[in-house]
């Protein structure tokens, strides 16, 4: 399992939606069995799974957070993430 988005310095910036709110950025990952699922968090929040296509769209507040993935197996990958804006 890896990150691929976000990736390198883990720096990212949530865009602004047509109405100036801010909008969602899709984070993505890769497993090498694409059918396992994948359990996402943030700063220990549930979020939701993932199964074949691991993509989930969030909005996190400006500031540092932790990046949680959990597979059906137990394995974990965590990174951290500044949001900048």
């Amino acid at each position: 399992m890896q990150f691929i988005y976000p990736a390198g310095d883990k720096k990212i910036m949530i865009p602004k939606g047509p109405d100036g709110k801010p909008g969602e950025v899709v984070f993505e990952a890769a497993h090498q069995i694409p059918s396992t699922i994948i359990y996402w968090h943030i700063d220990d929040e549930y979020l939701g799974f993932t199964c074949d296509i691991h993509k989930m769209s969030l909005s996190p507040g400006k500031g540092e957070h932790v990046l949680t993935l959990v597979d059906e197996n137990g394995n974990r990958l965590v990174t951290r993430i500044v949001v900048v804006n």
